[in-house]
């Protein structure tokens, strides 16, 4: 339970309005519910002040209950999920990166065969293999131009009419 929870609890518990706790701590009412909600908390004499209204100690208002909710299994399996949601971020980053790559010179031959060692045996790696596959095709399509045009036709690049 936090602070502000426990505020409110002794509250109530002893019949007080938020009214009537302002007046004995000379403060507003808003300070009070803003105290209550969170996003404030009292001074260390205001918190020894309202420890005397709700007869409780400064130590047992501080304190924090380990909670036994039934969030916390509920928090485990999100965590427990979120690292294959990495990893599908990871394997789409990775294929675009390597659609991305193919017109680049020698990163498309590099970057899809690092790709391919690196995720081989990874969930998603049929993706991968896939937009490696395909960098891999343009690259050796783009070696076959370049040699046919500067080696077999001298540099010559014939424009032909449909």
């Amino acid at each position: 339970m936090t602070l502000a929870e426990k505020l409110c609890k002794y509250r109530k518990e002893r019949k007080l309005s938020q009214v009537d706790v302002a007046e004995k701590l000379n403060v507003t009412r808003q300070k009070v519910s803003r105290w209550e909600h969170g996003t404030s908390v009292p001074d260390i004499e205001t918190m020894k002040r309202l420890a005397e209204i709700y007869g409780v100690s400064v130590t047992e208002m501080l304190q924090q209950e380990e909670e036994k909710s039934i969030e916390q299994p509920i928090v485990k399996k999100v965590k427990e999920v979120s690292p294959s949601k990495q990893e599908d971020i990871v394997a789409l980053l990775c294929g675009i990166l390597l659609l991305a790559a193919c017109q680049i010179p020698i990163i498309n031959i590099v970057l899809p065969i690092a790709i391919l060692i690196k995720y081989k045996k990874r969930k998603y790696s049929f993706f991968v293999k896939v937009a490696a596959v395909v960098c891999l095709a343009v690259a050796a399509y783009n070696i076959y131009l370049f040699i046919d045009i500067y080696f077999v036709n001298d540099g010559i690049v014939e424009i032909r009419q449909l």
